[in-house]
Protein backbone atom coordinates (compact mmCIF):
# COMPACT_ATOMS: atom_id res chain seq x y z
CA UNK A 1 0.00 0.00 0.00
CA UNK A 2 1.36 3.43 -0.84
CA UNK A 3 0.08 6.96 -0.37
CA UNK A 4 1.05 10.51 -1.26
CA UNK A 5 0.87 13.32 1.30
CA UNK A 6 0.18 16.89 0.27
CA UNK A 7 1.32 20.00 2.14
CA UNK A 8 -1.30 21.43 4.49
CA UNK A 9 -2.75 21.23 7.98
CA UNK A 10 -2.98 17.81 9.65
CA UNK A 11 -5.18 18.14 12.79
CA UNK A 12 -4.48 14.52 13.85
CA UNK A 13 -0.83 14.50 12.80
CA UNK A 14 0.81 12.06 10.40
CA UNK A 15 1.66 8.41 10.98
CA UNK A 16 3.14 5.57 8.99
CA UNK A 17 3.49 2.04 10.27
CA UNK A 18 3.69 -0.20 7.21
CA UNK A 19 3.40 1.55 3.86
CA UNK A 20 5.30 3.61 1.32
CA UNK A 21 4.62 7.25 2.01
CA UNK A 22 5.65 10.01 -0.41
CA UNK A 23 5.63 13.59 0.86
CA UNK A 24 5.14 16.26 -1.81
CA UNK A 25 7.26 19.42 -1.40
CA UNK A 26 5.85 22.12 0.88
CA UNK A 27 4.83 23.08 4.41
CA UNK A 28 3.18 20.49 6.68
CA UNK A 29 1.49 21.89 9.81
CA UNK A 30 0.89 19.10 12.35
CA UNK A 31 -1.51 19.59 15.25
CA UNK A 32 -0.90 16.02 16.41
CA UNK A 33 1.99 13.57 16.52
CA UNK A 34 4.43 12.73 13.74
CA UNK A 35 4.76 8.98 14.28
CA UNK A 36 6.78 6.86 11.87
CA UNK A 37 6.99 3.32 13.26
CA UNK A 38 7.53 1.35 10.06
CA UNK A 39 7.25 1.52 6.31
CA UNK A 40 9.07 4.04 4.14
CA UNK A 41 8.64 7.82 4.19
CA UNK A 42 10.31 9.88 1.45
CA UNK A 43 10.10 13.62 0.86
CA UNK A 44 12.24 16.28 -0.75
CA UNK A 45 11.59 19.98 -0.19
CA UNK A 46 9.47 19.50 2.94
CA UNK A 47 9.14 21.51 6.14
CA UNK A 48 7.33 20.03 9.14
CA UNK A 49 5.89 22.54 11.61
CA UNK A 50 4.94 20.86 14.89
CA UNK A 51 2.25 23.18 16.25
CA UNK A 52 1.41 20.51 18.83
CA UNK A 53 2.23 16.84 19.28
CA UNK A 54 5.50 14.96 19.44
CA UNK A 55 7.94 13.56 16.90
CA UNK A 56 8.41 9.81 17.34
CA UNK A 57 10.43 8.11 14.61
CA UNK A 58 11.39 4.45 15.20
CA UNK A 59 14.40 2.62 13.80
CA UNK A 60 12.05 0.17 12.01
CA UNK A 61 10.92 3.03 9.78
CA UNK A 62 12.99 3.87 6.72
CA UNK A 63 12.95 7.54 5.83
CA UNK A 64 14.64 10.07 3.60
CA UNK A 65 13.31 13.50 4.49
CA UNK A 66 14.98 16.60 3.08
CA UNK A 67 14.29 20.29 3.59
CA UNK A 68 13.93 22.74 0.71
CA UNK A 69 17.28 24.44 0.17
CA UNK A 70 16.18 27.14 -2.28
CA UNK A 71 14.93 30.53 -1.15
CA UNK A 72 11.28 31.63 -1.41
CA UNK A 73 9.91 28.13 -2.08
CA UNK A 74 8.54 27.03 1.31
CA UNK A 75 6.80 30.10 2.73
CA UNK A 76 4.14 30.46 5.41
CA UNK A 77 1.11 32.81 5.25
CA UNK A 78 3.23 35.64 6.74
CA UNK A 79 5.76 35.21 3.92
CA UNK A 80 8.48 33.82 6.23
CA UNK A 81 10.99 31.78 4.24
CA UNK A 82 11.63 28.32 5.77
CA UNK A 83 14.59 27.49 3.53
CA UNK A 84 16.69 24.72 5.10
CA UNK A 85 14.27 23.97 7.98
CA UNK A 86 13.14 20.34 8.20
CA UNK A 87 11.40 20.17 11.59
CA UNK A 88 10.34 23.23 13.59
CA UNK A 89 8.63 22.67 16.94
CA UNK A 90 6.52 25.61 18.12
CA UNK A 91 8.16 27.13 21.24
CA UNK A 92 4.96 26.57 23.28
CA UNK A 93 4.79 22.88 22.31
CA UNK A 94 5.79 20.93 25.45
CA UNK A 95 6.29 17.63 23.61
CA UNK A 96 9.65 16.19 22.56
CA UNK A 97 11.47 14.78 19.56
CA UNK A 98 12.69 11.15 19.53
CA UNK A 99 14.44 9.90 16.42
CA UNK A 100 15.92 6.40 16.12
CA UNK A 101 17.83 6.21 12.86
CA UNK A 102 18.83 3.06 10.99
CA UNK A 103 21.52 2.89 8.34
CA UNK A 104 18.92 3.17 5.54
CA UNK A 105 17.60 6.52 6.76
CA UNK A 106 18.64 10.12 6.19
CA UNK A 107 17.66 13.60 7.37
CA UNK A 108 18.69 16.85 5.70
CA UNK A 109 17.73 20.21 7.18
CA UNK A 110 17.57 22.00 10.49
CA UNK A 111 15.74 20.56 13.49
CA UNK A 112 14.62 23.32 15.85
CA UNK A 113 13.00 22.55 19.22
CA UNK A 114 13.41 25.29 21.81
CA UNK A 115 10.84 25.46 24.59
CA UNK A 116 9.51 23.80 27.72
CA UNK A 117 9.98 20.08 28.32
CA UNK A 118 9.89 17.79 31.35
CA UNK A 119 12.88 15.80 30.06
CA UNK A 120 15.31 15.85 27.13
CA UNK A 121 13.74 17.85 24.31
CA UNK A 122 15.59 15.93 21.56
CA UNK A 123 16.74 12.30 21.75
CA UNK A 124 18.66 10.57 18.95
CA UNK A 125 19.52 6.89 18.83
CA UNK A 126 20.51 4.39 16.21
CA UNK A 127 22.10 1.12 15.30
CA UNK A 128 25.72 0.26 16.03
CA UNK A 129 26.66 2.10 12.85
CA UNK A 130 27.10 5.81 12.73
CA UNK A 131 24.02 7.58 11.47
CA UNK A 132 24.08 10.73 9.41
CA UNK A 133 22.18 13.94 9.84
CA UNK A 134 22.99 16.81 7.47
CA UNK A 135 21.54 19.42 9.72
CA UNK A 136 21.69 21.96 12.45
CA UNK A 137 20.14 20.63 15.64
CA UNK A 138 18.87 23.41 17.85
CA UNK A 139 17.33 22.00 21.04
CA UNK A 140 17.25 22.94 24.71
CA UNK A 141 18.67 19.50 25.55
CA UNK A 142 20.02 16.82 23.21
CA UNK A 143 20.56 13.21 24.25
CA UNK A 144 22.34 10.58 22.14
CA UNK A 145 21.70 7.02 23.34
CA UNK A 146 22.73 3.45 22.40
CA UNK A 147 26.04 2.34 20.91
CA UNK A 148 25.48 4.55 17.94
CA UNK A 149 27.70 7.23 16.58
CA UNK A 150 26.26 10.46 15.33
CA UNK A 151 27.71 12.44 12.47
CA UNK A 152 26.28 15.93 12.15
CA UNK A 153 27.46 17.83 9.10
CA UNK A 154 27.05 21.57 9.68
CA UNK A 155 26.09 23.78 6.75
CA UNK A 156 24.84 27.30 7.41
CA UNK A 157 22.33 27.03 4.57
CA UNK A 158 20.28 24.54 6.60
CA UNK A 159 17.94 26.62 8.71
CA UNK A 160 19.41 30.09 8.55
CA UNK A 161 22.57 31.81 9.61
CA UNK A 162 23.22 30.58 13.15
CA UNK A 163 26.54 30.53 14.95
CA UNK A 164 27.78 27.00 15.62
CA UNK A 165 27.95 26.26 19.35
CA UNK A 166 28.32 22.79 20.82
CA UNK A 167 28.23 22.26 24.54
CA UNK A 168 28.36 18.73 25.95
CA UNK A 169 27.16 18.08 29.47
CA UNK A 170 27.54 14.74 31.20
Amino acid sequence: CSCTLNPGIYPKGISNNNRKQTWKPGLYCLQGDLKLTGGTSVGNGVMIYMQSGKVDIHSKAEFDLRAELSENVVMDASKNDWKGMLIYMDPVNIQDIKIAINSDSYLLGAIHAIGPSKKEKCTFSGSKNTFLIDSQIICDTIKVVSNSGISITYDGTYGGDTTTILELVQ
